[in-house]
């Protein structure tokens, strides 16, 4: 991971991750290349790489990034722009602006991906929301309501399941996208998950519900054992994880989504991101870094039901 040259100028190639990045302490450079800067952990330009040029004289450091929200990169590109930073320079351009890029590529990956990811990975937009996904999460919090169920209303769930690392997370939203009521909990049996989801699907007069199927067999039919009406299995892959979570993109896009007034919940949403392969154009979506995303993909689940079943007369009354 060195280059050598005859004159012996070297470049060394280096990860920026934690922990490796820890090596590089104490170090001395005269140039400093940081690539895709907005995934670096701020503390490795401050406390790390940002040191190694303090006895430099005349050095550079150049940093290089497609825009991923509101943070850190986007604060230095600021200081760039502002004409009493002498020391500092910003630049950005679109991707079409290349001469090498092809405009009918550039063209066929803006019908197939989502408007905010094209905007970031092709346009070079910082946009809001932490690099989150999903836009206007604070205009589609709910501030006051608390809602109770309604055997008149049309009520529709979705459940995500993970008993020791992930959580089992139970949302049930009404028919206008109202997230009504939801349930999270882990460490426990399937016997338990059971008996707390029939709970709380049964207070809701059992909505018409989705949950995941592909994890912990048996669940499913231990459900039905319980006494639970009209639940059915979904299977969580690829190609379906893309469909309801850009569903649920274009709800948060329209503001037809309200969410409880909870920070953990909100965290969830704004901590959910994507990565992105301009080789294969394919767009895998999870939470970012280590945080958990059972909420969103139970919600993901639950407005799967609603767009399913919106038009159907599926209630059955339990007496």
């Amino acid at each position: 991971l060195n280059i050598t040259f005859e004159n012996n100028s070297k470049i060394f190639f280096r990860l920026a991750s934690l922990p490796a990045a820890e090596s590089l302490r104490g170090k001395k450079f005269d140039f400093i290349i940081c690539d895709e800067f907005c995934l670096y952990n701020q503390v490795v330009w401050e406390t790390i790489l940002q040191p190694t040029l303090a006895t430099v004289n005349n050095f550079k450091a150049l940093f290089i990034s497609t825009p991923r929200g509101k943070g850190h990169f986007y604060n230095m590109f600021k200081r760039g722009l502002d004409p009493n930073e002498h020391k500092r320079v910003s630049y950005s351009a679109p991707s079409w602006a290349n001469p090498l890029v092809d405009l009918e590529f550039i063209d066929d990956v803006k019908k197939q991906i989502p408007e905010k990811i094209f905007n970031q990975e092709y346009g070079a937009e910082f946009l809001d929301d932490s690099g989150s996904i999903f836009e206007n999460i604070a205009a589609c919090v709910n501030q006051n309501t608390k809602h109770v169920p309604n055997k008149s209303e049309k009520y529709f769930a979705g459940i995500d399941l993970g008993f020791k690392q992930d959580f089992c997370v139970l949302t049930i939203t009404d028919k206008n996208g109202n997230i009504v009521d939801y349930d999270r909990f882990n460490d426990c049996t399937m016997e338990f998950a059971v008996n707390r989801f029939h709970e709380k699907l049964k207070l809701w007069d059992y909505p018409y519900a989705f949950i995941e199927s592909n994890m912990y067999q048996g669940i499913y039919e231990m459900l039905l054992k319980a006494g639970c009406k009209n639940i059915h299995q979904f299977n969580t892959n690829t190609q379906s994880k893309k469909e309801i979570i850009e569903f649920l993109i274009h709800r948060f896009q329209s503001k037809t989504i309200s969410l409880p007034n909870e920070d953990y919940l909100l965290s969830e949403f704004y901590d959910f991101g994507y990565r992105y392969s301009e080789k294969t154009r394919n767009i895998t979506y999870a939470a970012i870094g280590s945080n958990h995303d059972d909420i969103v993909m139970a919600t993901a689940i639950a407005f799967k039901a609603l767009k399913d079943n919106t038009n159907k007369n599926f209630r059955i009354s339990i007496n």
